[in-house]
């Protein structure tokens, strides 16, 4: 005797993903059934403790199918598409076994008939369906978490992220350094949460697949829960507690600017795109005065002179800084503001005399920057690059024009 239960081919993609939480080296390397005629639905449990993935799909119409539980081996379940051939319906035989072990069974393209023993439900799935039934979920909408999570992007990947909804804060682990960066106003921060960044990436998919509809988030103990119409599923957060503990770095402002980002932004660009020597080197200067921001590139055999619109410079001394091309280019300017004009910062971590930083603010107001990166103060190469500076001044308005004779006739006869 032998029942057929049938998922469909618009579901394996979820069937593929579930496969991709097994870990064959662990002891629960396996997935669970749950076949109920009344829902007409099939639950599929899977992953390893606590970052369990528990999937809903319907059953397929006008089947016969009694209701079940049961858990079959995950390598075996994760080969399971590839039997039923790419873009195929997955076609499994449910044998009961008169005098062995009940069967899951299926049949190749190749007739070749593959089956596997079925075992007792797993207690551990039981267990996480119990508690994760039992959590305490905020129901928030889908595309204000999406909006929100673009904010961890300028410092992907972290170790742990943590969304302040009362203080609109976000409190950032990267390479186990931890910073203070504000939320700006205009960014809806639906729940206050914590995250890792397997945790945010998870999140960020289910928001994009489920769109105008709410997701459920739930965080208890050292884990996270996200829950969709048809998805459960856990994240470990190990490690939390010692992440709030810690404190965060303070950074001092030593001065900022208000100043034309684009053009920086473009020169950057071409530099780093259109000189295969500065690329290398990777590397640039800012120098502030009190009068004028400069971007300049001493990489011989360049001396690029590149003054940059300001409104404001709190400076009231000249400063130069280093800066690597690649570090300021991954900054998506974008995402600070739609403006042309923002505010940069250096900054100077407290009680260190080697940790410097540039800041990008969304809003002058902001305590704490959106992005930054690091910088090095460069004395070393102040002459040269006021000697730049230098030629660049003394060559303004030096072009000879000479006088005027009229419109010159070019070499086809016609007046330019």
């Amino acid at each position: 005797m032998h029942e057929l239960l049938i998922i469909e081919a618009q579901h394996i993609e979820k069937i593929i993903k579930i496969s991709s939480k097994l870990d064959k080296k662990e002891s629960d390397c396996c997935i669970s059934f749950i076949i109920d005629p009344k829902k007409e639905t099939l639950e599929l449990i899977g992953g390893h403790a606590p970052q369990y993935l528990h999937l809903t799909l319907p059953l397929a119409e006008k089947h016969q199918l009694k209701k079940r539980r049961f858990t079959v081996d995950g390598e075996y379940f994760s080969q399971i598409p590839t039997y039923a051939g790419k873009g195929n319906s997955m076609l499994l035989k449910l044998i009961d076994a008169q005098h062995s072990p009940n069967l899951m069974g299926i049949t190749t393209d190749k007739n070749e008939f593959l089956s596997c023993e079925l075992a007792p439900f797993y207690k551990a799935h039981k267990a996480f369906i119990q508690a994760s039934a039992e959590y305490v979920y905020e129901d928030v909408k889908a595309l204000e978490v999406s909006r929100l999570l673009h904010e961890v992007t300028p410092h992907a990947p972290v170790q742990f992220v943590a969304f302040d909804k009362e203080n609109k804060e976000m409190r950032v682990q990267s390479d186990n350094n931890l910073e203070l960066h504000d939320i700006p106003s205009d960014v809806p921060i639906p729940t206050s949460m914590v995250l890792t960044q397997a945790a945010a990436d998870e999140l960020q998919t289910l928001c994009e697949k489920i769109g105008d509809n709410n997701i459920q988030i739930a965080q208890h103990d050292e884990n996270i829960t996200f829950k969709t119409g048809d998805m459960t599923i856990t994240h470990s957060l190990a490690g939390v507690d010692e992440f709030y503990k810690n404190e965060p770095k303070v950074y001092n402002q030593l001065g900022y600017m208000i100043m034309d980002i684009n053009h920086l932004k473009d020169r950057v660009k071409h530099f780093h795109n259109q000189y295969s020597k500065i690329k290398q080197a990777n590397q640039s200067h800012l120098l502030i005065t009190p009068e004028q921001l400069y971007f300049l590139n001493l990489v011989n055999p360049y001396k690029f002179d590149i003054p940059i619109a300001t409104d404001a410079i709190s400076f009231t001394d000249d400063q130069l800084y280093m800066l690597h091309l690649r570090s300021i280019k991954s900054v998506n300017i974008k995402d600070v503001t739609t403006s042309d004009k923002i505010k940069i910062a250096i900054l100077k971590e407290a009680g260190q005399e080697s940790e410097y930083k540039l800041g990008f603010y969304k809003d002058i107001t902001h305590k704490y920057s959106y992005a930054s990166i690091a910088i090095e103060p460069a004395p070393d190469d102040m002459a040269d690059a006021q000697a730049v500076i230098q030629n660049a001044k003394e060559s303004e308005g030096g072009e000879s024009q000479g006088e005027s004779e009229g419109p010159q006739g070019d070499l086809f006869g016609f007046d330019v």
